[in-house]
């Protein structure tokens, strides 16, 4: 869900730029602003890498935990914890700033997780 809105809005901000463009092509001069559109992925960024980043932390730990020794990537295990750290802690302080606590708590019970999975 989080990366079909995602695409979505990729898709409306590369549909807004070839309306742009071709309004200056035709010599139209007072282009349309289609500013919120590229507004909407920065707002929409931080809970789309929350996401994510649960979705991604979730599946791989239950892999790790589950599979044959043998069969988990130690470097692949390395870089998600480190990203699933790293993007934690921004969306923490983003959803903190902003007074969500609903969400601060979901960001915080991984990050809680991550770290306590870390070495």
């Amino acid at each position: 869900m989080a990366t079909n809105i995602k695409t979505r809005i990729d898709e409306a901000n590369d549909y807004a730029k070839m309306i742009n463009n071709r309004e200056s092509l035709v010599g139209i001069e007072d282009i349309t602003d289609y500013t919120s559109v590229p507004q909407m992925g920065k707002d929409y960024k931080p809970y789309y890498d929350l996401w994510t980043t649960v979705e991604t932390w979730r599946s791989s730990h239950q892999r790790w935990l589950n599979d044959a020794l043998e069969d988990v990537d130690a470097q692949d295990v390395e870089d998600t914890v480190d990203l699933a750290n790293k993007t934690m802690a921004q969306v923490l302080r983003f959803f903190r700033d902003k007074d969500l606590p609903g969400i601060s708590k979901i960001a915080d019970d991984i990050k809680v997780a991550v770290d306590a999975f870390k070495p």
